[in-house]
């Protein structure tokens, strides 16, 4: 027996009919990686209610993860920038998202965000059923759990970001099973063509390449430049093609240009060329993906390339690649996860400093070997630390 197949007893007594349900707006107003990462929560409720419109609020950098995701009707953004016009332009903008948003007249809205601005959001909906993340008492404005019909509870530092996506829909009756719904980034086939063209005039010859990804708009997840350059130089003298990338800001160009200035390995660039869906199809050509906890290690899982990624602060146990074979290399060290902004707070975590090429290039190596045909399940994650190999299963 599955969840799937428990009885209606088992549901809990406010479940929501969802077989009534026509339209539903999901809103998850965070970073790039998070919007991803809610994925799995589209595909379920279009693979059982497959008459259900469901739409999407995110921000709008968010919206090329989900534009072409076939499962989203449409996606409604908001614009970080707003928050630099006049009080009476950004009101009129926020008046403008609400009247579109009232228009579709939503049956449920689920809100993945604990901010205070979903939740507004799911409240001048309009929606009959409002779904929302438990908080602690006294977070966001007064009487903000009463904006909600159903809350629902997550395990923050335990459980993976997309389970706790889902509990929300198992919150209200859906019963779904574990490490069983993986990402989506569907690729166009317009921007497979650019990214390819991208690709030869890099200097690519058609063979699958090591994709690096060391930055993170995050200082604190990245590795020091010079370890960066010994796992190049290893994975180059090794044979591996190596391909490097990075987003657009200056202080990820910045890295990769200084990596690429103090290696002798030839590495294929295409640091801050590549918009977000480019990078999908770039990564449909990877034999493997290396990089930081960050947004292209969730596009890489997405992709299913089998991944190494490196943490430092952050838990891997929230965060690491979803459903997809996968090494994580960390410290092991008392104090981590500590979930700071590096070691005191000062940008710097010297949990990713003491980390080794070594290790990197030995999960990465161990990794290909043991690749299997089809994906792992997120029980067989394992995490290598340089002082020992501890796998979370066997």
């Amino acid at each position: 027996m599955t969840t799937e197949d428990l009885p209606e007893s088992y549901a809990p007594a406010d479940a929501i009919p969802l077989q009534r349900v026509r339209r539903t707006l999901i809103i998850k107003l965070r970073q790039l990686g998070d919007v991803l990462l809610t994925t799995p929560v589209f595909s379920v409720l279009k693979r059982r209610f497959p008459a259900m419109r469901l739409d999407a609020l995110v921000y709008q950098e968010a919206r090329p993860l989900l534009a072409h995701n076939p499962a989203v009707a449409e996606v409604y953004t908001v614009d970080r920038q707003w928050k630099g016009l006049s009080p009476l332009a950004r009101v009129r903008q926020e008046l403008a998202l609400t009247g579109a948003l009232r228009r579709n007249r939503y049956d449920l809205v689920i809100n993945l965000t604990e901010g205070d601005r979903g939740a507004f959001a799911a409240l001048l909906s309009g929606a009959p059923w409002r779904v929302g993340r438990q908080e602690e008492r006294n977070a966001g404005f007064a009487g903000k759990h009463r904006v909600f019909t159903h809350l629902y509870r997550v395990q923050e530092h335990q459980r993976h970001v997309v389970e706790q996506h889902l509990d929300a829909l198992r919150r209200i009756g859906l019963r779904i099973p574990l490490a069983s719904e993986p990402l989506h980034l569907p690729v166009p086939a317009a921007t497979q063509r650019s990214a390819e063209a991208k690709l030869w005039a890099a200097g690519w010859q058609g063979a699958p390449f090591v994709l690096l990804s060391p930055t993170s708009r995050r200082v604190y997840k990245c590795l020091p430049p010079r370890t960066v350059v010994a796992v190049i130089e290893a994975l180059h003298d090794q044979g591996h093609p190596i391909l490097m990338t990075c987003g657009p800001d200056a202080f990820g160009i910045g890295m990769v240009r200084d990596i690429l200035g103090h290696t002798r390995a030839p590495v294929l660039d295409l640091g801050g060329t590549l918009d977000l869906p480019e990078l999908g199809a770039v990564l449909g050509h990877a034999a493997a993906f290396v990089g930081s906890d960050s947004l292209p290690m969730h596009m890489a899982a997405a992709r299913q390339v089998p991944t190494v990624a490196w943490f430092g602060p952050l838990p891997e146990a929230v965060w690491h690649p979803w459903l997809v074979p996968s090494r994580v290399v960390t410290m092991d060290i008392g104090c981590r996860p500590c979930s700071y902004e590096g070691c005191g707070d000062g940008r710097v975590a010297e949990c990713l400093v003491g980390l080794g090429a070594g290790d990197i290039v030995a999960a990465l190596h161990e990794l290909l070997a043991r690749r299997p045909p089809q994906p792992l399940p997120a029980a067989d994650l394992d995490v290598i630390h340089p002082l020992r190999a501890l796998p979370l299963s066997s």
